[in-house]
This record gives C-alpha cells, sequence and structure tokens, in this order.
C-alpha cells in the first residue's frame, strides 16, 4: 500500500493540533465538582498521548530512521507503537521498547516527558 508522505504529514499535524487541543479547551470551561471529572480529564490525557503520536508519526515520516523497536529495528515504526511510545513517556512509565534515535525524535520525547509532568503538576491538582 502505498500512502502520500506529504498527506501523512499534513493530517498527522492537523489531527496532532486540532484533537488535544480542542479537549483540552473543553476541560478548562468544565467547572463541575462531580466524580466524572476524573474521567474526563483521564480522557485529556489519552487525547494528549494520541497527539504527541502523529507528532512522532511525522518525525519518523521526515527522518525515518527516527525511532527503533525491539523487534524489527530497522523498520518503520507503526502508529500503534508510536502511540505505545507516547502513553509510556507521557505517564512517566519509562521509554519501554521503542526508542527515539535522532536528535529530533529525543527532543521530541523529552517535550512530551516535560507535558507529562506540567499535566499533573497543573491540571489535575487544580
Amino acid at each position: 500500500m502505498y500512502v502520500d508522505p506529504h498527506l501523512l504529514i499534513c493530517s498527522s499535524l492537523l489531527e496532532a493540533a486540532l484533537h488535544p487541543g480542542s479537549l483540552v479547551a473543553y476541560m478548562m470551561g468544565d467547572h463541575r465538582g462531580d466524580e466524572g471529572r476524573i474521567v474526563r480529564r483521564r480522557r485529556h490525557l489519552h487525547a494528549a498521548c494520541l497527539g504527541f503520536a502523529y507528532v512522532y508519526l511525522v518525525c519518523q515520516t521526515w527522518y525515518p530512521a527516527s525511532f527503533a523497536g525491539a523487534t524489527h529495528p530497522g523498520e518503520p515504526r507503526t502508529f500503534l507503537e508510536l502511540l505505545f511510545l507516547s502513553v509510556a513517556n507521557l505517564s512517566a512509565a519509562g521509554l519501554g521498547d521503542v526508542l527515539p534515535i535522532t536528535s529530533l525524535a529525543r527532543v521530541l520525547v523529552m517535550r512530551e516527558q516535560f507535558a507529562g509532568v506540567a499535566y499533573i503538576a497543573v491540571v489535575v491538582s487544580a
């Protein structure tokens, strides 16, 4: 199956910007103090993970050897593997079996780790 890299980059960047951004805007307008608030915040954390996974997909499209995995290290990572990396980083669980190789990929992973700490400190504690 052939995928146009330009279309993949544009759609991934759009998804990375709109999906988490709209959910964070919705969350900031939520002033109810019920138990459902915790569930909604968990959804926003998942949305942030999806956003970073799409950013990783763009990075991998621009620089094909950006990420390596325990299985098939020379092949590009699937979206599910990049989502796994994103969830592991944002939740501070560690890198797992997918590792950033290039400098750009490492910078993106570090930014996500800082975003995870900021998310816990600012959004959850409020």
